[in-house]
């Protein structure tokens, strides 16, 4: 949440991801504006990938300024970040809360979403 003002890549979640690095984006949300530089993007500012293989796998992840958009640069990606217009809604939080992974015989509390008193989805 805030604002975001950068250089040459100003992204929301990542700024710059480079082909040969294996990158997840999941179970996140961008809520912001996003300002500056030649590449602008509410999830990336600019993924340099040769193929779909080499680009961010995303899953489950939301931003909330349609002007921009979630990629500054022309990308490829396994997924798709999912627009969400304002106010936030619960539904946002059941959306965040799906995708929270198990794993089998270990004892973990796992942190959840939740609508905090702002207004604001919070991980806690």
């Amino acid at each position: 949440m805030g604002e975001i003002e950068g250089g040459t890549y100003s992204g929301g979640i990542l700024g710059y991801k480079y082909h040969t690095t294996d990158t997840e984006i999941k179970n996140c949300y961008n809520y912001s504006e996003v300002t500056g530089g030649k590449y602008q993007g509410e999830i990336i500012a600019y993924n340099w990938a040769y193929s779909t293989e080499s680009s961010p796998k995303i899953e489950n992840v939301f931003y909330t300024n349609a002007d921009i958009g979630p990629f500054g640069s022309s990308q490829t990606s396994i997924g798709t970040p999912t627009y969400y217009e304002l106010p936030f809604k619960e539904d946002i939080i059941t959306n965040l809360n799906n995708y929270i992974d198990s794993i089998t015989e270990q004892e973990i509390e796992w942190k959840h979403w939740f609508l905090g008193s702002e207004g604001y989805p919070i991980f806690e």
